[in-house]
């Protein structure tokens, strides 16, 4: 490539820069260096040879010099014109265009020899163009993710945004948008804005007009400073994405409620890009590439995706309005008070669906960031999870009796048979337990005849058990559940039934081996390396009353209507924290922590259980008895039309429901995910029409169809020696 240099020692008699020089190109590199690959001038519209050659005239030097390509005339039509008539009278050999021709053809068959084979290794390149935004989007200063049922505020600077504005309204259904083209920010506008804005609990501003040129203040108009400064100092935290060169960013301070996103291009991928960053849905892993200002190279606070992306809706109307009718007929027939299903597809939001009310006095309407009562789904996303962290650093081995492993205690000795009975017997419910023990009615009985029971959350014995807002209980009755289980003598081992009582035993197990509460351990050992906020044990602790789900009116044991405890009456008396029972979560952390145990237990970059640890677990327990269960979790029904799933998912599917008409259900096989969340028993627990309809099922049942996937008894047909098949 020719430079537009001045260089007297190699001509210092045309005048003209190296790029147009017939001594510097032909004379010194052609014949003196006897170069034979391409000539390409640099720009032809910058100034060191626009300045003192005008268009058309330099084109025509520049061949003449020897070059053969010209890189960006300023004026094409005229160079083109300048050419042909430099040709028609003389000054331009026909000669000296067929040989740069000739270079440029001959170069191209070159590359295409010398092309790199396909590298069937790399991503598509939708794909490829979303990861190299995702490593090149630059945090700066505060890096949390929205909050996203907050009214929020888009503030758009700019004539474009719009890819940005609808990505983010995937997320924040009710965005406001407030707009500014590209003019100059006056007072009069500044506080317009700051108007619309006063009433959100976050604010986004985006800067919009790409510019490379220090004189157009690199796309920033006046007043942005001004704008910038007004709103940080009214909000707790402003958020600024700056679509343009980073060197925009010397005419703002940093201030410490102040986020900032480099997102360097305006393009609507980029756009996209940024939503998703801003959401927690994709990454921002790139770095300052300059100093300026105050930053400094290098600079940066690398995020990487904490939710799960969504992906636009018209794809997959279908889906929605299948999913939609089945919802309303689940209302219509009152199977529940409302319900929530998302389905994650291809690693992104498919559906979500919120419908009904919460069942409350208000009829609140079902929204994104409600919490339901999991019930027994807790066996799986804590008991199951911490059992395999367990048993893959060799604290445990699944074929241990319980014996070795249950916490040992002289006043209640483990029944000699249940001590014989292993981890796997009671993660595969087969090892002679009973179903479980209303242990809850000792409670009442006890009250019924002593008034001790029970007693008013007022009474001065801190270490009373909450079982709700009025009732307590004194704290041996937890010891009396441990009592009846450990001196339980269980049925002969093999035959499969469903039972919570080895869930309290498994508790005592893993409380003994880490030394901690089991809540304590699920979240930091699961939940918090996930960024999953909206999953726990005892809700009211990290969520609004109003936005938890109630359940049972419960008229026999707490004598009111459960909200914000746990149903299961077992679980309330282990004070709301147990083996079996007792997580909450909304939809979007259930399905982000069963994505991961889909895609082999890690995540960008977390990792919860080794990929061979998350296979072992989700095959059949004992493939050789009539039993369908996995490891912990359930597994496909081995006949036509039952189990949890139906006849949706492969083989390799899993999942759990619970009680109060949740499901959670994932298969790797055919790459997705449903969270299904009611509360069925709200307010009568004898309400069974969402089991009886199948509601659950037939969501499954939905999504398999709708994303041109086999059911499961159909793809065996002829084929009953399948791989992973119960046959």
């Amino acid at each position: 490539m020719t430079a537009h240099l001045s260089v007297p020692a190699i001509d210092s008699s045309t005048g003209l820069p190296t790029s147009l020089s017939p001594l510097a190109i032909q004379s010194l590199l052609l014949d003196g260096l006897k170069f034979k690959g391409l000539v390409i001038t640099d720009a032809l519209g910058m100034a060191g040879v626009a300045e003192p050659v005008p268009a058309g005239k330099r084109e025509i030097l520049a061949l003449q010099a020897g070059n053969d390509i010209l890189l960006f005339p300023s004026r094409p039509q005229l160079a083109l014109d300048s050419l042909h008539a430099a040709l028609s009278d003389g000054r331009l050999d026909s000669s000296r265009i067929n040989g740069a021709c000739l270079k440029v053809i001959l170069a191209k068959q070159w590359s295409r020899q010398h092309s790199a084979p396909k590298d069937d290794s790399l991503p598509p390149l939708p794909e490829l163009q979303k990861q190299l935004r995702g490593a090149m989007l630059t945090q700066l200063g505060p890096a949390s993710p929205l909050v996203l049922n907050q009214s929020t505020a888009l503030v758009i600077i700019g004539n474009r945004g719009d890819a940005l504005e609808r990505r983010l309204k995937l997320s924040i259904p009710h965005l406001q948008v407030v707009r500014h083209g590209k003019g100059t920010i006056t007072a009069t506008e500044q506080a317009r804005m700051l108007a619309e804005c006063l009433g959100a609990q976050q604010v986004l501003v985006a800067f919009l007009d790409e510019s490379n040129r220090p004189a157009r203040r690199f796309g920033l108009p006046s007043g942005a400073e001004a704008l910038a400064k007004s709103l940080g100092d009214t909000h707790d935290l402003l958020r600024i994405a700056l679509f343009t060169s980073p060197y925009a960013l010397q005419y703002f301070e940093p201030r410490p409620n102040t986020s900032w996103l480099m997102a360097y291009h305006e393009d609507a991928l980029t756009q996209i890009s940024a939503a998703e960053a801003w959401c927690g849905e994709g990454h921002a892993l790139g770095t300052l590439p300059v100093d300026v200002g105050p930053w400094h190279s290098g600079q940066g606070t690398p995020t990487s995706a904490s939710r799960l992306p969504r992906a636009q809706s018209a794809p997959h109307l279908r889906l929605i309005a299948r999913l939609d009718s089945l919802a309303n007929a689940a209302l219509h027939m009152e199977a529940t008070p409302g319900l929530r299903i998302m389905v994650v597809a291809q690693d992104s939001i498919r559906y979500d669906g919120c419908h009904g009310h919460l069942g409350d006095a208000q009829e609140t309407p079902v929204q994104r960031h409600h919490v339901y009562d999991l019930a027994s789904i807790t066996k799986v996303a804590s008991t199951t999870l911490l059992t395999m962290m367990s048993e893959e650093r060799g604290m445990l081995s699944l074929d241990q009796p319980l014996a070795e492993l249950v916490p040992k205690s002289e006043n209640v000795p483990l029944q000699v048979e249940l001590g014989r009975r292993t981890i796997k017997d009671l993660l595969a419910h087969r090892s002679g337990l009973p179903a479980w023990i209303p242990f809850y009615l000792d409670l009442i009985a006890y009250h019924d005849t002593t008034g001790l029971g029970l007693a008013d959350p007022e009474n001065p014995m801190a270490d009373w058990v909450s079982l709700c807002d009025e009732r307590c209980m004194a704290p041996g009755w937890a010891d009396s559940i441990s009592t009846r289980i450990r001196s339980t003598e269980p049925k002969p081992p093999g035959r499969y039934r469903y039972s919570d009582l080895g869930y309290y035993l498994l508790q005592d197990i893993l409380e003994d081996l880490w030394g901690k509460p089991i809540d304590q351990l699920a979240d930091s050992m699961i939940y918090a390396p996930l960024g999953l906020t909206r999953m726990g044990y005892t809700p009211l602790d990290w969520s609004e009353l109003t936005d938890i789900a109630p359940t049972e009116l419960d008229t026999l044991f707490r004598k009111t209507h459960v909200r914000g405890t746990v149903h299961d009456p077992g679980a309330a008396m282990m004070n709301g924290i147990a083996g079996h029972a007792g997580l909450f979560s909304d939809a979007h952390d259930l399905a982000l922590l069963m994505e991961v145990m889909r895609q082999g237990g890690t995540r960008h970059g977390v990792t919860l259980v080794q990929t061979g640890t998350a296979a072992l677990f989700n095959q059949r327990a004992f493939p050789n008895e009539d039993n369908r269960r996995g490891i912990g979790w359930d597994k496909p029904g081995l006949h036509p039309d039952t189990g949890a799933s139906g006849d949706a998912g492969s083989w390799s599917s899993f999942g759990h429901s619970g009680f109060t008409g949740t499901l959670a259900w994932s298969d790797p096989d055919g790459d997705w995910t449903v969270v299904f969340l009611s509360n069925r028993i709200c307010p009568d627990p004898e309400n069974r029409t969402l089991i009886d309809e199948d509601i659950r099922t037939k969501a499954l049942c939905i999504v398999q169809e709708e994303l041109g996937l086999p059911f499961r008894f159909e793809a065996e047909r002829g084929n009953e020696d399948k791989p992973g098949s119960p046959h």
